[in-house]
């Protein structure tokens, strides 16, 4: 609307330089009819003669889409052949940037496995270690009972000899 009244202003501005007045006249009266359209447009958008607040909410889809892409498209300028080179590396960088991405990903899940087989060895580790140790001081128990044995046979066997 305001594009449209600042032509209407300049063109009366100019048939007027122009001494133009019938044309003027004319374009005055068609001018008048067309505010008047223009008034009922805005009485029609607004509410009780006050606008009515409005605000741009775009989806998620949109936003998510803005995080992945980082332009929507360029002018190409020069010769065809220089055009149809261009195009031909930004397909293989694309492609390239899609591959990396893709064994990033990749990486990741290997990662995330390998992190959780080395914590199913950690706690495997640390159980044979416990075990090892219950062994050792059941081995250490069963030696002093043997040498205790030992004592206990060669102590008999000398108060027999003594006998």
């Amino acid at each position: 609307m305001q594009t449209e009244l600042k032509n209407r202003k300049a063109k009366l501005k100019t048939l007027e330089q122009g001494q133009q007045i019938c044309e003027g006249f004319i374009f005055m009266k068609y001018t008048q009819a067309v505010m008047e359209k223009m008034s009922n447009d805005m009485k029609e958008l607004s509410e009780n003669g006050k606008e009515k607040p409005a605000r741009y909410e775009p989806s998620l889809d949109v936003e998510e889409l803005k995080e992945d892409v980082k332009c929507l498209g360029r002018l190409l300028t020069g010769k065809p052949d220089q055009i149809t080179q261009i195009e031909s590396v930004k397909k293989k960088m694309e492609k390239e940037l899609h591959m990396i991405r893709r064994e990033k990903e990749d990486l990741k899940d290997v990662l995330d496995r390998t992190n959780a087989i080395a914590e199913g060895l950690k706690k495997t580790v640390t159980e044979l270690q416990s075990r090892v140790q219950k062994e050792e001081q059941n081995n250490k128990h069963l030696k002093t009972e043997k040498e205790n044995q030992n004592l206990d046979y060669e102590s008999r066997l000398r108060k027999s000899q003594d006998e």
